[in-house]
């Protein structure tokens, strides 16, 4: 689940609440440039999808949102400490990128091994007249199969378990039973877990029934050799900016695909979204991997202009051109010698 970039606050950790400016002065003093001859700081809308309050104010249709809290408490299952109030303690997310220790480690691996296993079930569904709350709603029971809280469920208000988002909609897509997938269609499905005390993150960008225009093609090949570009550029005592630079370099030999650049990787573990912002375009974030260290690379690459829009009373964030978008993420563990990609399905690739 991306973060998001604000060009006069710096960075901060989730999307969902950009009309709550109070909530959004988070965690980092640096504003990082962003040299990238496409941006456009007009790029986004404000929206009322926040945080609740208490229990009875939850989102969602019908109250699906406390149904699911209340399943995942009676099954005994561990929640995140925003799982009922849908608010995040800053204070108690830290400001330097934790390094984890041996213990900690496996308790994320084992986190991202069972999110890349139900990602994997999302393929196995997507095709021509599924809806996209088929799609999530089925998920959300492989992931609560698996002893585990979705991460997305209201972090700061989000509606659901998992993010589906399609075509223009770039990320945090709210599913709904009008979305009904088309052949051609690019869907995006954005999974996290929460288990053992630790968040696992990974997203893939499907083309439903397995065949859309050359556009559409080059615009998911594109973002997907943009996530390795990425990773490649990771690994103990490299800097952070070297990923944003390395995806640049890439980027500006690929027309058709611009790298929106508000939509951010961010450190993972204990905490959903944490330090360091994770920037796939030029910036100037000081700060160096070190082994134990965890985060996510996701570019989010768009067929047109980088400006987004999020409409009144939506957590979808769309692109205002309407054009379409892809992305794909992995969960990162900086080792000794290198760094381990603890979401890779094997499978699919």
């Amino acid at each position: 689940m991306a973060s998001f970039f604000h060009p006069d606050m710096g960075s901060v950790v989730v999307q969902p609440l950009l009309r709550h400016r109070h909530l959004l002065r988070l965690v980092l003093d640096r504003r990082p440039t962003l040299p990238c001859s496409r941006t456009d700081h007009s790029y986004v809308r404000r929206t009322n999808c926040a945080a609740s309050k208490s229990l009875s104010s939850l989102p969602g249709p019908d109250g699906e949102v406390e149904a699911r809290l209340r399943e995942l408490s009676s099954l005994g299952v561990e929640m995140p400490e925003y799982a009922l109030t849908g608010q995040v303690e800053q204070s108690a997310v830290p400001l330097r990128p934790p390094v984890l220790d041996g213990e900690e480690q496996e308790r994320l691996r084992a986190s991202c091994s069972l999110a890349k296993t139900v990602l994997s079930k999302a393929g196995e569904m997507i095709r021509p007249g599924v809806t996209a709350l088929e799609v999530e709603r089925t998920l959300h029971g492989e992931i609560v199969s698996g002893g585990a809280y979705p991460s997305q469920l209201n972090f700061v208000g989000f509606p659901r378990s998992v993010s589906v988002s399609v075509n223009d909609v770039a990320v945090h897509g709210v599913a709904d039973e009008g979305t009904t997938m088309r052949e051609g269609d690019l869907v995006s499905v954005d999974v996290s877990t929460f288990l053992h005390g630790f968040h696992g993150d990974c997203t893939r960008t499907f083309v439903v029934g397995g065949r859309c225009d050359p556009r559409g093609r080059a615009l998911v090949t594109a973002a997907l050799e943009f996530l390795y570009q990425g990773i490649s550029a990771c690994g103990p005592g490299e800097p952070f900016t070297k990923i944003g630079r390395s995806i640049h370099l890439l980027c500006r030999r690929r027309p058709g695909a611009a790298v929106v650049p508000w939509l951010l990787g961010h450190g993972i573990g204990r905490h959903f979204h944490g330090p360091p912002d994770v920037f796939h375009v030029l910036n100037n974030l000081h700060e160096t991997m070190l082994p134990g260290m965890a985060f996510t690379v996701e570019p989010c690459v768009a067929e047109g202009a980088t400006r987004l829009v999020v409409p009144e009373g939506s957590c979808n964030v769309r692109m205002a051109d309407g054009g379409r978008t892809a992305q794909f993420e992995h969960t990162l563990l900086v080792t000794e010698d290198g760094v381990d990609i603890l979401t890779l399905d094997l499978s699919a690739v």
